[in-house]
């Protein structure tokens, strides 16, 4: 799972670049509307997907589209395994199949229960992201635009400056935003999969372990999860990249997004989120099915 998912994150990360920048970049400019005297002016357009692409390339270089590889890819191996790692095992435990062995995989292999599937889904997800925020927190600073002049951030003044203005709790800034975030997301990827790849078997008739049902299931999966997760990761951007005590919770952060930009700024960056986890929900349940065919472990 872990290897599935660093390949993924590896292949997509300027996606994840691009979708923080959009973000943060709403955020900049509800910030500016906010204190500005001409707050009831009409607001320019902020940019879309390829200006933004086109304005890191040029003020930053190339290689700022791969800013906080490295935890991402430590993030894939560590978070991502833990959550599609935990899902077949607690669905077993819950569907009464035990907790590993035979029994286990049996279990996870069965005919999915929507319902099942969105429960084990959100406990693996919340105890992969209650593990992991730091993680998060770091690759989501590294990526954050900089003031103009100054060096890029490393791990280590990022992880330094966080604890030296907030103190080691502030390395799980936005870990509640973040846990349901990974319970969104596990949830409505892993019981969509299921569920999908099940289904899609059923209309034609391809099998459990062809290529095709894969490719088509997790197709269906990434847009599902887009949705699903789009308000929920805003929030955990926006609390990650804020200063300590800008939000007194996810709730008001979420509140203070819809006061000052308006309902439809919850799904802001929606077609780079999908842009982003659609590939990357493919390559992540295509790789892992190869994986785990190849170990002898059978079937997601």
């Amino acid at each position: 799972s872990g290897a599935s998912v660093s390949v993924a994150n590896t292949c997509t990360i300027p996606l994840d670049v691009l979708k923080v920048r959009m973000q943060m970049a709403a955020a900049a400019a509800a910030t500016a509307a906010a204190t500005s005297p001409a707050f009831t002016a009409p607001r320019p357009p902020l940019p879309g997907l390829a200006a933004t692409a086109l304005a890191l390339a040029r003020n930053e270089g190339p290689a700022a589209f791969f800013s906080g590889l490295g935890p991402a890819l430590a993030r894939g191996a560590f978070y991502g395994g833990a959550r599609l790692g935990m899902y077949g095992p607690i669905k077993a435990a819950l569907s009464g199949g035990g907790g590993g062995g035979g029994e286990a995989d049996a279990a996870a292999s069965a005919p999915p229960s929507l319902a099942l599937g969105i429960a084990a889904g959100s406990l693996s997800g919340v105890g992969a992201a209650l593990l992991t925020s730091p993680i998060d927190l770091t690759k989501t600073r590294l990526q954050a635009p900089r003031p103009a002049g100054t060096p890029r951030p490393t791990v280590a003044s990022v992880v330094r400056g966080v604890v030296g203005t907030a103190g080691v709790r502030g390395l799980w800034a936005g870990c509640g935003p973040a846990a349901a975030r990974a319970a969104v997301q596990t949830a409505s990827q892993c019981a969509t999969y299921d569920t999908a790849k099940a289904r899609i078997g059923e209309v034609t008739g391809w099998g459990p372990a062809s290529p095709a049902t894969h490719l088509a299931a997790s197709a269906v999966t990434g847009g599902v999860v887009t949705t699903a997760t789009a308000p929920v990761d805003l929030v955990k951007t926006r609390l990650m990249c804020s200063p300590p005590g800008t939000h007194a919770s996810a709730a008001a952060c979420a509140a203070a997004i819809v006061r000052s930009e308006g309902p439809a700024a919850l799904l802001r960056g929606w077609t780079v989120q999908y842009v982003r986890l659609g590939p990357q929900t493919v390559v992540t349940f295509v790789v892992l099915e190869r994986l785990r065919a190849a170990v002898g472990l059978g079937g997601f």
